[in-house]
């Protein structure tokens, strides 16, 4: 290579010393000479027929890092554009034009040389290697996201698809058209707004076909999953769950029901042995939020039972007063949904009325100390608890995973009177405590955050606070792992709380 240029420059110097000073026969003769000698580097051959003695501007053809050859005239390039934009994509994409891609370099550079006229080959080869863009609908995504497709009123309809599995139709449609949203009289939820947060902008832009989304199907799939992914399946075992599926691959429940729409209503539907379902990592070049607001009946729990001593009354004796009710308040909140996924940090109470106001237990004792033994009814141990594993979400899961709906490390409390008879750590259940409740009931708080402040013998009561939810142990995210055993054999915790 370096001894190819060293003759190149000889040469050019050559000219311009004949040029100036040989004689007219020994120029050109020498210029020809020369001429035979230097070689191009192209993907086509294309011969230097001589050496100018005047440089010229010529063409040069790149793809990517090749050199493709040299035209001597871009006037044949609209003629070949438009011929081919008739004869493969007209019919496809009407109203449009063709252009070389974005790795196609023309370059206009200065040279002595004369180059073999080739220029229909050069044409003719890029014809054949398809090195064309067409010009299509750009979306540019604030994101940095783009992409090209067929159609406008594609993307629309797909946009539109796409929204909708994050909101009903009805809800859409009526914030769309800003209709009044009559507020909640019953327990339900309602839609009351609809962004994405990204801007985007459409402007038109050239691109080679096999980067174009074609069609609506092929715009949602991008919209869900961005590009170069490849679907991921799995088929059901017996016993699975949706809750115990997306577990294993990292994903939200409500995502496999949403990218499962055609056979999933809900996180609670029952599969079939057996039922494929896709479980792609969701990766959205979007962010749509969707604001709710829910009406519920929460729990208001009686305050922590209330002991009267009693001196005419042995120690041990014990008498109740008045029994414990647990109350009821309907809370309204709002709740902030990012991509189908609750947010509890933006998810916010609007208020609170008690509907039946809680009754206080209250017992006569012959002392003051806390007694150990259960009621026999349980409470939830976590506030605003929802579940993310039932019984049997997956083979061999005896108990409930739940968590604070709106909380994360929130607080876990014994779910009935009792006494404390492990506080220790399991590499796969990580901190937990166990509570004998004295009548037959054991209960079991697994994945705490930290080792629980209290210690073995220590009587607690019904609702004390005894810890935190957690991640220690083999987890996939923060959550209490709660069960009941009863004589000894776990029973489903949702038989005593009312799941």
């Amino acid at each position: 290579m370096k001894k190819k240029i060293v003759i190149a420059l000889s040469a050019l110097l050559a000219v311009v010393l004949l040029t100036m000073y040989g004689p007219r026969t020994l120029k050109y003769d020498f210029i020809t000479m020369l001429a035979n000698k230097v070689q191009t580097h192209a993907e086509m051959d294309q011969d230097i027929i001589g050496v100018r003695l005047v440089p010229e501007y010529v063409y040069a053809i790149y793809y990517e890092d090749k050199r493709i050859g040299v035209l001597q005239s871009l006037e044949k390039v609209d003629p070949l554009l438009k011929e081919v934009y008739n004869e493969r994509y007209a019919e496809e994409f009407p109203n449009s034009s063709l252009s070389f891609n974005e790795d196609v370099i023309i370059s206009k550079e200065l040279t002595f040389f004369a180059y073999e006229d080739i220029d229909n080959d050069i044409l003719t080869y890029m014809g054949d290697n398809d090195y064309f863009a067409i010009k299509v609908p750009k979306i540019t995504i604030s994101n940095g996201a783009q992409l090209y497709v067929k159609s406008l009123d594609d993307f629309n309809v797909a946009r539109d698809k796409y929204v909708l599995n994050f909101i009903s139709q009805d809800g859409y449609t009526n914030i769309q058209n800003k209709v009044d949203i009559p507020a909640l009289t019953d327990y339900g939820s309602r839609e009351v707004n609809i962004t994405i947060q990204e801007t985007i902008d459409i402007s038109e832009g050239y691109a080679a076909y096999s980067d174009i989304k074609k069609n609506v199907e092929e715009i949602i799939h991008y919209l869900s999953y961005g590009d170069n992914t490849e679907p991921e399946y799995y088929t059901v075992e017996r016993y699975d769950t949706v809750e115990g599926i997306a577990s294993m691959y990292g994903l939200d429940p409500q995502h496999v029901v949403m990218i499962n729409s055609d056979q999933l209503k809900s996180t609670q539907d029952i599969l079939t042995e057996g039922q494929v379902l896709n479980v792609t990592y969701y990766n959205s070049p979007l962010t749509i939020v969707v604001t709710k607001e829910r009406l519920y009946s929460e729990i208001v729990y009686a305050p922590s039972t209330k002991y009267i001593t009693d001196s005419s009354m042995a120690e041990g004796l014990r008498q109740t007063i008045q029994k414990e009710q647990n109350g009821a308040a309907d809370v309204l909140m709002k709740e902030v949904y990012v991509n189908g996924v609750l947010q509890e940090d933006q998810s916010t109470k609007i208020s609170s009325t008690i509907t039946s106001a809680p009754v206080q237990e209250i017992i006569k004792l012959g002392t003051r100390v806390i007694p150990g033994v259960g009621t026999g009814s349980f409470r939830w141990p976590v506030d605003n608890p929802y579940i993310t594993c039932r019984w049997y979400c997956y083979s061999g899961h005896k108990a409930l995973d739940m968590t604070n709906r709106y909380k994360t490390y929130g607080n876990i409390y014994a779910a009935d009177r009792g006494v404390i008879i492990a506080n220790s750590y399991h590499y796969i259940n990580g901190y937990y405590v166990r509570i004998n409740h004295n009548n037959g009931f054991v209960t079991y708080y697994g994945h705490m955050r930290y080792k629980s402040s209290v210690y073995i013998g220590q009587k607690v009561d019904k609702g004390q606070y005894i810890g935190t939810i957690g991640a220690t142990g083999r987890v996939t995210g923060p959550h209490l792992h709660f069960a009941i055993e009863k004589n000894g054999v776990r029973v489903n915790p949702c038989s005593y709380l009312g799941c």
